[in-house]
């Protein structure tokens, strides 16, 4: 019976999907970082980096899974459920560790048959 549940648990996880979400999500934050190097200063992210940077974590995750074929809704739940471990990694002051850590857990989540049920 827990042979049947493991199996059960394993197949509800969509691989293509998963992958198909990371590729997007790196492309969308790199689309944004570059298009933030070039439109803000150094300023603009000291003073606002803050917010720019959840901001752009957002729509990256939500144009992500549009392009893996999930719900806004899901797009916004995997950058609220990505972003938690992502922000305690910046915060500890390893901001590029805390995109890393995103992006695998955005991963996890957008391959998840949950996911794909919102």
């Amino acid at each position: 019976m827990i042979r049947e549940v493991k199996s059960a648990q394993i197949e509800s996880f969509d691989r293509k999907r998963a992958l198909v979400a990371t590729a997007a999500v790196i492309v969308a934050v790199a689309l944004l970082a570059a298009g933030s190097m070039l439109f803000l200063d150094h300023q603009d992210f000291v003073d606002w980096g803050f917010l720019i940077g959840p901001l752009a974590w957002v729509l990256a995750c939500v144009a992500a899974a549009r392009v893996a074929a999930l719900s806004l809704l899901a797009g916004l739940a995997g950058a609220a459920i990505a972003g938690i471990p992502s922000a305690l990694a910046t915060l500890t002051g390893l901001h590029w560790l805390g995109i890393v850590v995103g992006v695998l857990a955005f991963a996890g989540w957008s391959g998840s048959a949950r996911a794909a049920r919102l």
